[in-house]
């Protein structure tokens, strides 16, 4: 859920609501589209926007390769979608990340030689 505008009530504030007697009107139900129409693909459609970068950092604390790492997606702002996995490989923790980089080769190139060839995947 996206807001443009919150703010916390408080069980006081909540507690003493008064019904203003409006009535609300129920929602219209909506038109049925077909899939193509929406745009959906099939798997032997699919394009690099489907595509992902996946990074792997066994150690979450090591604050100078995240930040290189933030600087090399910056550098390298593209529309593929960019996944960490971070922790040791029985405790990961899976984090995507709302910037997105080319998937080229000098790109995954550069991550590679950032946190080693067998940390990065394009998949």
């Amino acid at each position: 859920v996206l807001v443009d505008d919150a703010r916390e009530v408080t069980q006081d504030q909540a507690a003493a609501y008064q019904p203003t007697g409006k009535k609300r009107n129920a929602p219209k139900p909506g038109k049925k589209v077909s899939a193509s129409k929406v745009g959906y693909k099939s798997s032997a459609e699919s394009t690099d926007l489907e595509r992902r970068v996946y990074v792997r950092i066994e150690r979450s604390d090591d604050h100078d390769t995240l930040l290189s790492l933030k600087e090399t997606i910056t550098l390298h702002h593209g529309d593929t979608e960019v996944v960490l996995v971070l922790g040791p490989t029985d405790q990961k923790q899976i984090i995507r990340l709302p910037m997105r980089m080319t998937a080229s080769e000098d790109s995954l190139l550069v991550l590679s030689n950032l946190v080693g060839a067998e940390n990065v995947r394009l998949r």
